[in-house]
């Protein structure tokens, strides 16, 4: 399990390279899903790979179908929703009441169980520096092994 923030880190994950967080973003240039689609078709895409993190009123056969179709990794926060397409998890932690929160020993317990070896995990919180390190030294892969 990698931290997934720097391609290379050395973890040996395929770390992303971009990352797309909001469909409702997205909306407001391409309001069809076609014209999603043909964003994603158009991109010149030499060996990055892709994380697609829908908000809004998708369904669940929605983003599989267009992640499957577009070769998109489906970005997920794992304490909201379930990774449904890709050849690994890319979780994006936001903080389970909000921006502020500081995930506890417990919290990192369940994100420990949910990960496979290659899974991503970006920490996107007021303290996701700290709560970054407590994980990755919950994993056994601290900065120091």
């Amino acid at each position: 399990m990698g931290l997934g923030t720097y391609p290379g880190d050395g973890s040996g994950s395929p770390s992303p390279d971009c990352n797309f967080p909001n469909a409702r973003q997205l909306s407001a240039q391409f309001s069809e899903q076609r014209n999603l689609e043909n964003f994603f078709k158009g991109m010149e895409r030499v060996d990055l790979i892709l994380v697609w993190e829908p908000r809004g009123l998708w369904s669940g056969e929605e983003v599989q179908e267009l992640c499957s179709n577009l070769n998109l990794i489906h970005g997920v926060d794992p304490f909201q929703n379930r990774p449904l397409y890709g050849h690994f998890h890319y979780y994006r932690l936001h903080g389970i009441t909000g921006y502020r929160y500081h995930f506890t020993g417990k919290d990192l317990e369940v994100l420990k169980e949910k990960c496979r070896e290659g899974d991503d995990c970006l920490f996107n919180n007021v303290t996701m520096w700290e709560d970054a390190m407590a994980f990755q030294e919950s994993t056994g892969k601290g900065a120091s092994n």
